[in-house]
Formats: structure tokens, sequence, C-alpha cells
């Protein structure tokens, strides 16, 4: 299933741009302390809101901010754990 990412929220302390698309080989996120690995996991989870993009699962769009859908996390499907 592909996991396709294109999302940006502007922070006081920094601006998180991601874009990735991954298919059904292993995927690894990783960088510096603060870098927004985590805000990148929680928002594609649908704990935290981009401020703009796009996060689509397979054929299912989770978040589009320029059509209006964000998905509950309950109804995406995807497990997070902390």
């Amino acid at each position: 299933m592909t996991l396709t990412v294109e999302i940006s929220r502007r922070y006081r302390e920094f601006d998180l741009d991601v874009a990735f698309t991954g298919g059904d080989e292993l995927g690894v996120i990783f960088g510096f302390s603060g870098a927004g690995k985590s805000l990148t996991l929680q928002m594609i989870s649908g704990l935290k809101r981009p401020g703009a993009g796009r996060i689509v699962l397979g054929d299912r769009v989770l978040f589009d901010s320029s059509r209006g859908i964000d998905l509950p996390p309950g109804e995406r499907r995807i497990g997070y754990l902390f």
C-alpha cells in the first residue's frame, strides 16, 4: 500500500515541510532531535493537524487541506505507539 505525504506547518521554532512516498517496503524517518519526526508521525495518524498539504494511504485521502478533508484518528485505521 502506498503512503504519500506532502505536508507543511509553520511553528515558532521552525517550519515543518515534509514530502515523501513509500510503498510496501520498510520505511524509516530519521533525523536530529527536534527535526519533526514525531510531529510528522502524529500528523499522519491524525493526532496533530498539518497547516497545508495532503496525506494519502492507498486510495484513501486522510488529509487534504485544499479539499477540506481531515479524517479523525479513529477513521484513519493507523496505529501509533508512543
